[in-house]
C-alpha cells in the first residue's frame, strides 16, 4: 500500500527528490539538521530508501551523542565531512568535545569543515586540538574558531603543534583566538589556496605573519575581514 507521501514523490527522478532532501535538511546548527535527517527517515519507504543510500546527507556529522556521530559516520561512507563542535553556553559540550576528538581520530583524511564554538564555561577546546595535527587536517578546506563575545580572554589558543604539516585552507574564520608563541609563523604554510579570510579580535598574530599569509594568498584571495587586530611583538 503506497502512502500519502510516497504517492506524491514517486513520480520525480531520485536526483530530484535527493535534492529536495538535502535542502529541507540544511541548516547553521548541524544537530538540527541531523535530527531533520533522521526524521524524514521514517517518513515512508521510498524516503527512507533514498536516503540511507545518499551518503552527502550524513556527512554533516552530529556531536550531540555518540550512538548518532557512530551512525551518521557510518552511513556518510567515503563523503567529506563536516564536523560542528559547539562548547558554549549550558548546551552538550562535553559530549561535543568527546565526540569531536572521537570524529578526528577515526575520520583522517575525511573532515572537510571544521567548526568549533567555545565561551568561558568551555574548558574542552584544548581537548579536540589535542588530536587535531597530523592526517587528521588533511583534507580540512573549511576552519572556523570562534569564542564567544561575552568571554573576557579567548578560551581557544592555537599552538605550533596545531599548525604543523599542510592544512589546504580555502576558508578561514578565527574570531578571538590567541596564537601562542611560534604559531602565527607557521599559519601562512597552510593558505597558499585561501580565498577567503576572517580574522576579528586576534590576538598573538604579528604584522609581519599577517603580511606573509596575505603574500602567500595573493592570487586566490577573494574576501579579507578584519576588526580589532591586537599586534604581537614580531620575533627578532
Amino acid at each position: 500500500m503506497t502512502s500519502q507521501h510516497e504517492g506524491a514523490t514517486l513520480g520525480l527522478p531520485f536526483e530530484v527528490l535527493r535534492r529536495i532532501f538535502e535542502y529541507a535538511s540544511e541548516n547553521d546548527n548541524v544537530d538540527e539538521g541531523a535530527r531533520t535527517v533522521f526524521r524524514m527517515t521514517g517518513v515512508c519507504s521510498l524516503w527512507r530508501e533514498n536516503i540511507l543510500q545518499h551518503a552527502p546527507m550524513w556527512a554533516a556529522v552530529s556531536l550531540v551523542n555518540r550512538a548518532v556521530a557512530e551512525i551518521m559516520f557510518e552511513r556518510s561512507k567515503d563523503e567529506p565531512l563536516t564536523i560542528h563542535a559547539d562548547l558554549s553556553g549550558f548546551g552538550p559540550y562535553q559530549e561535543h568535545s568527546a565526540n569531536g576528538r572521537y570524529m578526528l581520530q577515526h575520520a583522517s583524511g575525511r573532515i572537510q569543515e571544521l567548526r568549533v564554538k567555545a565561551d568561558h564555561y568551555s574548558k574542552y577546546p584544548s581537548r579536540i586540538f589535542e588530536v587535531f595535527i597530523g592526517s587528521a587536517a588533511t583534507t580540512l578546506t573549511t576552519l572556523n574558531l570562534s569564542c564567544s563575545s561575552s568571554v573576557s580572554h579567548p578560551t581557544i589558543n592555537l599552538k605550533p603543534i596545531h599548525l604543523s604539516g599542510t592544512i589546504p585552507l580555502q576558508d578561514l574564520t578565527l574570531r578571538r583566538i590567541t596564537f601562542e608563541d611560534g604559531a602565527e609563523d607557521l599559519l601562512a604554510n597552510h593558505c597558499p589556496a585561501l580565498v577567503h579570510l576572517d580574522l576579528r579580535d586576534v590576538q598573538g598574530l604579528s604584522l609581519p605573519a599577517l603580511s606573509s599569509v596575505l603574500h602567500t594568498c595573493r592570487k586566490t584571495l577573494r574576501s579579507f575581514k578584519l576588526n580589532i587586530f591586537r599586534l604581537a611583538a614580531a620575533h627578532e
